[in-house]
């Protein structure tokens, strides 16, 4: 893997990812929303499943049953990043790809868990930690499903690369959020090609910066 040092060169403008990414919408919209389909069903049937199961049992009963559906949430939106991040580095994607992570499931879990208290934490911390943290950690995921790290090591690796180029994630980050949101005011329309090309943003931007 490249030294961070020579990570420091990648281009990440917020123009250059978005007209990539914006070239590679084009044939991926199937395969994604198939695949988001798939997980919003998923993600509903975790949360109705475990709450039946758990949640009637009291306050730790409930605790872990927020936790299983988040996992699940996790594991599922981890296969929509993987999906972009293949898309980004010009491999074939199928909508099938939503669980191709199932072996990372623990350690989505475990990173997810993590970055949601450190975030939290940071918020409650004057604010700016918690924002710096929620652009620092940003490539946690896409470490985890690409280069198959410890949800730890991925953590402390997203945070040290993206910290060097800490401007430029948020940029993108605020960027697409603000395409997504104006995109979806005549009828949720636009969201056809903003969803999928935020997805594919965070590819681009991480194959530029990992490779």
């Amino acid at each position: 893997m490249e030294s961070i040092e020579n990570k420091n060169q990648a281009d990440l403008s917020v123009g250059s990812v978005l007209k990539e990414a914006w070239g590679l919408v084009s044939g991926f919209k199937g395969s994604f929303f198939a695949a988001l389909l798939i997980a919003c069903i998923g993600m509903g049937l975790a949360q109705m499943i475990f709450s039946q199961i758990l949640g009637s049992d009291g306050g730790f009963a409930k605790f872990l049953a927020s936790i299983l559906s988040n996992g699940v949430t996790i594991f599922l939106s981890a296969g929509l990043v993987g999906m972009g991040i293949r898309r980004a580095q010009g491999q074939p994607v199928a909508w099938t790809d939503i669980s191709m992570h199932s072996d990372k499931f623990v350690e989505l879990l475990i990173a997810g868990f993590l970055v949601s208290i450190l975030t939290t934490i940071g918020f409650i911390l004057l604010i700016i930690p918690g924002i710096y943290l929620s652009v620092a950690y940003i490539l946690t995921i896409p470490l985890i499903v690409d280069k198959r790290m410890k949800a730890w090591d991925a953590m402390e690796h997203s945070r040290k690369v993206v910290t060097a180029h800490w401007l430029s994630f948020f940029l993108i980050w605020l960027t697409v959020g603000v395409v997504v949101l104006i995109s979806a005011i005549p009828l949720g329309i636009g969201l056809i090609w903003t969803i999928p090309l935020g997805c594919i943003a965070l590819g681009v931007a991480y194959r530029r910066v990992i490779g």
